[in-house]
C-alpha cells in the first residue's frame, strides 16, 4: 500500500465505502482548501495504527482526517494526531474539523486544546461564540474557517485583526504571521 501524501495539506482518508452520497456530502462540508482527498478502496477498513504507519516523515500536516463511519446519524470525522502523540484521536463535526486543521497547521492551538474543548460528547464542534467570532473577522460563513484563520489576527481564532491591518495569508502548512503595527523610528 502506498504511503500517504507528504504534502502540506492534511489528508482526508476515506476508509468507509458504504455510502457514496454521504461521502460526497462530507466533501462539500469540509471543502478542499486544507485537505487532499484520498479516496482509494485500498484504504477500506484500515485502523488508525495502520494509517499512522503510512504517514511519511516528510509530512507537514499535524493530523489525518479519516472518514470512517457513515452509519452514524450526525456526520463526523476522526482526526488523528500525527505530531504530539501519534495515533491519538478525536472525533469532530466537519465544521469543527476545518477549524482544527486550520489552527493546528499554524500551531495556534494544540490537539490537547481540542480534546479539552470536546466536552462530554467527545465530539469537537464549533460553539456559537466561535461562529460569531469568525463572522466578526470579516463576514465569513461558519464553514469558511480556513480563510478566516489565514487572514490577520492578533491571537486565537475569534480575536479580531488589528484595525486596518491584515497579515499575509498563510499557505497551508505555514504559520500565519500576525499583523504588525508600524513603529516610528526612534529620534
Amino acid at each position: 500500500m502506498a504511503v500517504l501524501p507528504g504534502s502540506d495539506r492534511t489528508p482526508l482518508v476515506r476508509t468507509d465505502f458504504s455510502d457514496d452520497a454521504a461521502w460526497q456530502a462530507l466533501l462539500g462540508e469540509i471543502g478542499d482548501g486544507w485537505v487532499v482527498v484520498v479516496d482509494d478502496p485500498a484504504y477500506r477498513g484500515l485502523s488508525v495504527a495502520d494509517l499512522v504507519a503510512l504517514v511519511p516523515d516528510s509530512r507537514l500536516y499535524p493530523v489525518l482526517v479519516i472518514a470512517d463511519d457513515f452509519s452514524a446519524g450526525e456526520r463526523t470525522v476522526l482526526l488523528v494526531d500525527v505530531v504530539e502523540e501519534p495515533g491519538r484521536t478525536l472525533r469532530a463535526t466537519p465544521e469543527g474539523a476545518r477549524s482544527m486543521i486550520s489552527n493546528l497547521s499554524i500551531q495556534n492551538r494544540t490537539f490537547d486544546d481540542y480534546i479539552d474543548s470536546a466536552g462530554a460528547s467527545g465530539v469537537y464542534q464549533l460553539s456559537d461564540r466561535h461562529r460569531q467570532a469568525l463572522a466578526a473577522l470579516g463576514g465569513f460563513s461558519s464553514v469558511d474557517t480556513s480563510r478566516a484563520v489565514a487572514l490577520g489576527r492578533s491571537g486565537s481564532v475569534g480575536e479580531p485583526a488589528q484595525p486596518g491591518r491584515r497579515a499575509e495569508p498563510a499557505q497551508p502548512g505555514q504559520r500565519a504571521e500576525p499583523a504588525r503595527r508600524s513603529v516610528p523610528p526612534e529620534a
